[in-house]
């Protein structure tokens, strides 16, 4: 954190004053937004506080001041080509809210659920003015693919992390992301042989465990950006690489990053395809500068090459089944 601190304070010509809070209420959670202002630029510090346990639950920092610019559509999604439905995951105090994408096009279509990342991300994956997952969904969907998105329960009741001491990720993913598979299975739009699961980051590191659920049954996995290594291993490139970007506060890292080495565990399956897009950062957003935090900031959308395979290699493999 101190290390993402710096590197704002110093994009701004460091820090000259601090605005006036700003607060938004949602169920149980508090929104607070602070704008820094710096000689040459500002920033917004965006903290999540749960108000039933007291406790912060998310905290990022976000380049310029309010607000934030609005997302568009990306120019390879055509909302004429699909209609969206709100459903309703699980029941009770567990149920989450979620968007089904729907082609208009007749027939049974083959589907995939989105997971999104790590941390109480909702159904777009909303990080600052860009939706990652709401790009894929709406050009997925452009394409003739059925795909269901929802609020992490994370999102929804974020004190659902300090009620129960022996919440895990399994319980933050799996029975939402399973009543998700069951949903398009039963739907009668969808090819009930043919759904996948596609999962961003921890969402990509969890989809398996959706998978090995047993039932409903999942006919395959897109992983982007998940750790298809153990996690210790996939976290010391990421140290490797904030390391590189502030050296400074890397040689603690040292030790660790000396000690760890990377092995994939998927080469030799037959039935497993590879892409690497080396202009993508994280988030699959292009571009050509090395990445950093920062650059989440800017409006921006899914690597379209990215979309576009993740659309070919669904279609393909419910056609060759």
């Amino acid at each position: 954190m101190r290390g993402v601190w710096d590197g704002r304070a110093t994009d701004v010509g460091g820090v000259r004053a601090i605005g006036e809070p700003l607060l938004e209420q949602t169920g149980t959670a508090t929104t607070v937004r602070v704008l820094i202002i710096g000689a040459n630029g500002e920033f917004t510090a965006v903290m999540t506080i749960d108000q039933e346990a007291g406790l912060v639950s998310g905290l990022r920092l976000d380049a310029g001041g309010e607000p934030v610019t609005p997302w568009t559509p990306p120019a390879y999604a055509d909302p004429s080509r699909f209609e969206e439905h709100e459903i309703v995951l699980g029941s009770g105090p567990l149920a989450v809210p979620g968007t089904l994408s729907l082609p208009s096009t007749a027939g049974a279509h083959p589907a995939v659920v989105l997971l999104s990342g790590g941390g109480p991300f909702d159904r777009d994956e909303t990080i600052g003015s860009n939706k990652p997952l709401k790009d894929i969904a709406w050009g997925l969907a452009s394409r003739g693919i059925a795909v269901l998105r929802f609020d992490k329960i994370t999102n929804i009741r974020p004190e659902i992390m300090t009620e129960d001491g022996g919440f895990t990720a399994t319980a933050e993913y799996v029975p939402h992301a399973t009543a998700a598979v069951r949903l398009l299975r039963e739907h009668p739009s969808v090819d009930r042989d043919h759904v996948f699961v596609l999962g961003h980051s921890m969402g990509g590191t969890m989809a398996p465990r959706v998978a090995a659920a047993g039932e409903p049954t999942v006919a395959g996995l897109v992983l982007m950006a998940g750790a298809t290594v153990p996690m210790h291993r996939a976290g010391i490139r990421v140290v490797e690489h904030l390391a590189a970007l502030a050296p400074d506060h890397g040689e603690s890292a040292r030790p660790l990053i000396e000690e760890l080495t990377q092995q994939a565990g998927l080469a030799d399956r037959a039935n497993v395809t590879f892409r690497i897009y080396h202009a993508d950062d994280h988030m699959f957003f292009p571009g050509s500068d090395p990445s950093t935090p920062a650059s989440y900031d800017p409006p921006q959308h899914v690597d379209p090459e990215a979309v576009e395979d993740i659309a070919s290699w669904l279609l393909e493999t419910a056609i060759d089944a």
